[in-house]
């Protein structure tokens, strides 16, 4: 592997002896150094594949404006994540969460909080992404001596999301924002307060979210039998009711259609939640 270029002491591109370009981090990995030499493998830090010259130039800008260590910060961050979350993320994922913890740093010391108004959601629909980024703001603490509000472990439960399902950041907004307000038309229809810390509600909204995906990846529905529905219908009226409520607001929102058998599928997880 040799240096093809240098864009600051930390961060470089370089040519593999396959031919592939890759951004190489490592603190002072191009000092006294020049294109043309051989990289020194043993201060690599991190290695991002530049598939194309714009991913490179978006790693480069991204890394090039952050300090070294919170670029380290992240790197410790995410690899807890990954331990905790059972999952590996993608380069763009770590780069968002050291832009971000960048970002969030300045305006600590800005005295310039950031309320995220996605929050309790977050909470109940990610919990395990929450949780691992609740652990993140330790290892912030941790590291840098300070305490960061909820707000942020929101914000980062949200990368740890995309950084599993290959999504955007408002993608994973979306969902936050459609199971909420599922959520809200299910307890105005029947007059109640959901247990949303309760079994069958976490199956409630599992299978919301793997519903959004699909939909927002432009995929065909899993189903084509009716058959389920009909009878379904019959045993729980109220419940189908309360769907059809839910099935004209994903279909307005979403822009979809949403076929007999995923109906079924939503009117059983109903019926579990109000029993």
């Amino acid at each position: 592997m040799k240096i093809k270029k240098i864009f600051n002491n930390n961060v470089i591109l370089a040519r593999t002896t396959t031919g592939l370009d890759e951004v190489v981090l490592g603190r002072g990995i191009a000092f006294q150094s020049k294109i043309g030499d051989p990289v020194n493998e043993a201060k690599i830090d991190r290695v991002f594949v530049a598939d194309s010259p714009d991913t490179t130039n978006k790693y480069v800008q991204l890394l090039a404006e952050v300090p070294v260590n919170h670029l380290k910060l992240a790197d410790k961050i995410v690899e807890e994540a990954q331990t905790e979350l059972h999952c590996v993320f993608n380069d763009m994922t770590y780069i968002g969460i050291a832009d971000h913890i960048n970002y969030a740093l300045q305006r600590y010391h800005a005295d310039q909080s950031l309320t995220n108004s996605l929050l309790w959601e977050i909470k109940h629909i990610y919990p395990q992404e929450f949780q691992a980024a609740l652990h993140a703001l330790d290892t912030i603490e941790y590291y840098e001596n300070i305490q960061m509000p909820e707000d942020e472990a929101g914000f980062i439960a949200l990368h740890f999301v995309n950084g599993q399902e290959n999504q955007t950041q408002n993608d994973a907004e979306v969902a936050v924002e459609i199971i909420a307000n599922v959520t809200q038309i299910v307890e105005r229809f029947f007059t109640i307060q959901l247990d949303q810390d309760s079994l069958n509600y976490s199956r409630f909204v599992v299978h919301l979210r793997y519903f959004i995906q699909h939909v927002l990846k432009n995929k065909a529905s899993r189903y084509t039998q009716s058959e389920l529905y009909h009878q379904i219908k019959k045993v729980y009226p109220e419940a189908t009711k309360c769907v059809a409520d839910v099935v004209h607001y994903l279909g307005n929102r979403l822009h979809t259609t949403v076929d007999k058998e995923e109906q079924a599928y939503l009117i059983l997880h109903v019926q579990r939640l109000i029993q």
